[in-house]
């Protein structure tokens, strides 16, 4: 084998020359060991994927904002991002960031990382960007650059969820700099690069000066706006779109599992809670007794079986089971509503005539959440309680429920990444107007647990904290914890390689391909 030992010889020689032709070597070589498929000549470079005609996938703003949008990550980047289950990574580190103390937070960047124009991306663009942004960062005091690599953030007081935080898409540009600029096709560091944006379309291009280990497969992405469910299926199963990753019913899903073997269904848990909210201001609502009664009455696998026809997973806390923070042994009550009848006994309410007391649950008017109030409403009668159920506009909804207009709700808590969700959703300091707590739950031990957990940097006291928080939630039965609605989407089967994510977010593609 003395050529191949001179080929590699020769290889090693050109790669002290040139550090332009090593990098194009290392990557030639890479590909001759684990060839992509496209370099194989067994995928298309295109993919098409198609959206309700209302999409908006892309930053729509003129300054930085969070990357939640269903396309950022293909066109931005961020110091954190969120993985495959909607747990966070640090994505542009070479190594893990870090506590300096408790105020102070330091991040060390990759070599090598550009924008794609290839200019470089520096510290100095995490402090520009987070600077443009100061006002949306509790507790940020400063942001220090130390030198091209590396940027350390100052807080004016202990935060241990500052690094969720950090999830911002990172600009060159300065806050003046904005204006006027189309901001669909800003200037990115992500795999992909924006072509075009319109009404109907957007074009993504595989950006040339993204780094080696997140070179996508797919050299175009075109995401189609089309009006109707149905059309976008018919597509689908014609073979002119790829996937469709939302906005997908019940019935179509079926379908596909049924009567389509050239489709897949893609699911997994999405990154969201629905909770029952209480108003602890209701005379009756303010009983333990009467909310332990209606959370026995509610069988949540019944209904997951009959509305979400099983793609939902029975919730136990406000966080998924596979967060780092998940309790060890949360309370889940097994629906028993001879129970709940003896509580409600016990609670001063017997039966009069057909009902014990009336209450009303207010929701959206969605047509899923109208559906998960109605079969709560009819469970919740089987122990005689009356339940009428209202459907509102978004904004109605929300403004009676901050007014303290609700006896109980349906809320969906969407995209967190860490434990400080407690706070916002129970913190008696988030009662006001315009907080989250809508039902005043007010606890002072919790709120000093709440207080200490976000001040606790090391992650095994800090855990230990949360699991005392919802342990007093149980007890309290300070809301129901109902369910986590599950994502779906359709995709030929010719789409390889690709997951989809819990938040959302199309990052899956930056794997994928096609194959013929």
């Amino acid at each position: 084998m003395w050529f191949v030992k001179f080929f590699l010889g020769r290889i090693v020689v050109r790669l002290k020359r040139n550090a332009e032709k090593c990098r194009v070597l290392v990557w030639t070589v890479s590909l001759l060991a684990c060839p992509s498929p496209d370099l194989l000549g067994l995928s298309r470079d295109r993919a098409v994927i198609g959206v309700d005609e209302t999409f908006s996938g892309l930053l729509s703003t003129e300054s930085p904002t969070p990357l939640i949008h269903p396309l950022d990550d293909l066109v931005q980047c961020s110091i954190y991002t969120a993985d495959v289950n909607g747990q966070l990574d640090a994505h542009l580190t070479k190594e893990k960031p870090h506590w300096i103390n408790a105020r102070q937070f330091e991040i060390s960047l990759r070599d090598n990382l550009t924008f794609s124009d290839g200019s470089p991306l520096t510290s100095q663009n995490i402090a520009d960007t987070y600077e443009n942004v100061r006002h949306k960062l509790r507790n940020l005091a400063k942001i220090e650059v130390i030198d091209a690599r590396t940027v350390r953030f100052h807080l004016t007081e202990a935060d241990a969820g500052f690094p969720s935080k950090l999830i911002f898409g990172i600009h060159r540009l300065q806050e003046h700099e904005f204006q006027g600029k189309n901001p669909n096709l800003q200037i990115g560091c992500g795999p992909y690069r924006v072509m075009s944006s319109d009404a109907d379309r957007i074009i993504l291009e595989r950006n040339q000066f993204a780094p080696l280990n997140n070179q996508p497969f797919l050299h175009t992405i075109e995401i189609r706006r089309i009006k109707g469910e149905s059309n976008r299926i018919d597509l689908l199963k014609r073979g002119a779109l790829d996937l469709l990753p939302t906005d997908i019913s019940l019935d179509s899903i079926r379908a596909a599992e049924q009567r389509y073997p050239q489709l897949r269904v893609l699911e997994r848990t999405a990154l969201e809670t629905s909770v029952l909210g209480f108003n602890f201001r209701d005379k009756i609502l303010a009983h333990t007794l009467v909310r332990t009664a209606i959370e026995l009455a509610i069988d949540r696998d019944e209904i997951i079986s009959m509305i979400f026809n099983g793609h939902a997973t029975r919730a136990s806390t406000i966080l998924l089971p596979n967060m780092r923070f998940f309790p060890k042994i949360p309370i889940s009550r097994t629906s028993n509503r001879q129970r709940a009848k003896t509580l409600l006994d016990q609670a001063g309410f017997p039966t009069k005539g057909e009902a014990r007391f009336s209450l009303s649950i207010k929701t959206t008017s969605e047509l899923l959440r109208v559906a998960e109030a109605k079969a709560i409403a009819s469970q919740l009668k089987q122990i005689g309680i009356n339940v009428q159920v209202e459907a509102l506009e978004p904004n109605q909804f929300i403004a009676e429920a901050k007014a303290g207009k609700v006896q109980m709700w349906i809320k969906t808590w969407k995209n967190f990444t860490d434990p400080d969700v407690y706070r916002l959703a129970f913190g008696s300091d988030q009662s006001s107007f315009e907080g989250e707590n809508w039902g005043s739950y007010i606890n002072l031990k919790l709120d000093k647990l709440l207080k200490k957990g976000s001040q606790i940097t090391e992650f095994n006291q800090r855990k230990k904290v949360y699991e005392e928080v919802q342990t007093i939630l149980d007890e309290d039965v300070a809301a129901v914890f109902l369910w986590h609605p599950h994502r779906v989407a359709l995709a030929q089967k010719s789409l390889k390689n690709f997951d989809i994510f819990a938040d959302g977010r199309l990052t899956g593609l930056i794997q994928a391909f096609l194959s013929y």
